[in-house]
């Protein structure tokens, strides 16, 4: 009678063995996975810090606002008309018009060299002792003078000097076409390095964001270095994009100014200026 029972109560023992067994296993499991949360939560956590500390990077960054200090551009016909007033070759070619019409009108008031106009004055004393009488006389007389080539060929002359004027003038309007020709095409080169200054300015900022980011996370172990090296060398080659950008614009503003004469930066501020007025009108107290 012993035996069977002695048989059940270490059957049972065992049972009771296993179910512990597992018990222990199972509350290491939880422990493991919570200990995998917990280092999960962790590296999410320091990830968003590094996220917001690499976002907060570009504020203080020495050329994050290097595309605001650039000079800006006036309006497309103010540059126009200040170039066409100081373009030497469009003042040229005004002279050579007032030049052709002068001689325009010289030609046609030729014909009066053949008329001329003669005065005479005298005046003498006659009589005897007694009495002496002045005497005055004056004498006009007009002149023409007719050649055979006046009738034939003075008109000619007009005519040569008619054609003269139409051929300053349409020198003149082709001076002031190729100018405006190249003053349009000159801005639109500029005002698109202007826009690829900001459009650079931006690539490159955000290039030095990955790049703090990459550091960052070098520094927790996340990143390899080789991809720390390829991440600073796209941050180099968009920060060299970007002082590139800056230089084409740089070059083709100062291109433009000296067609203005050296004053494009007077017709910005010129511009600006009745803008300003009536938002300090406005703001004034009591209106």
């Amino acid at each position: 009678g012993d035996g069977p029972e002695a048989g059940r109560v270490t059957a049972t023992a065992q049972r009771s063995s296993k179910r512990a067994g597992r018990s222990s296993k199972h509350g290491r499991r939880k422990r493991e996975d919570g200990g995998r949360c917990d280092r999960s939560a962790n590296h999410t956590l320091m990830h968003r810090l590094l996220l917001l500390l690499a976002l907060a990077l570009p504020a203080a960054a020495p050329h994050a606002q290097a595309d605001d200090g650039l000079p800006a551009l006036p309006t497309l016909d103010t540059v126009l008309a200040a170039v066409h007033r100081q373009s030497p070759s469009v003042r040229y070619a005004a002279a050579t018009v007032a030049k052709n019409e002068a001689q325009l009108d010289r030609t046609r008031s030729a014909w009066t060299d053949n008329l001329g106009v003669n005065v005479g004055a005298t005046a003498g004393t006659y009589g005897n002792d007694l009495v002496d009488q002045l005497s005055v006389g004056a004498t006009v007389g007009v002149s023409v003078r007719l050649s055979l080539y006046d009738v034939l060929g003075r008109r000619h002359e007009a005519r040569q000097a008619e054609a003269e004027l139409a051929q300053s003038r349409a020198r003149q309007a082709e001076a002031d076409e190729e100018l405006d020709l190249v003053v349009i095409a000159l801005y639109r080169r500029t005002e698109l390095a202007y826009r690829l200054v900001g459009v650079r300015s931006g690539g490159m900022e955000s290039a030095r964001t990955h790049r703090a980011m990459a550091e960052a996370e070098f520094v927790q172990g996340d990143v390899a270095v080789g991809e720390l090296a390829r991440v600073d060398q796209i941050a180099a080659e968009a920060q060299a994009a970007f002082e590139t950008a800056r230089t084409d614009y740089l070059t083709a503003y100062g291109q433009l100014d000296r067609l203005c004469g050296g004053t494009l930066s007077a017709l910005t501020a010129q511009a600006a200026a009745p803008t300003a007025a009536p938002a300090a009108v406005a703001s004034a107290p009591g209106r």
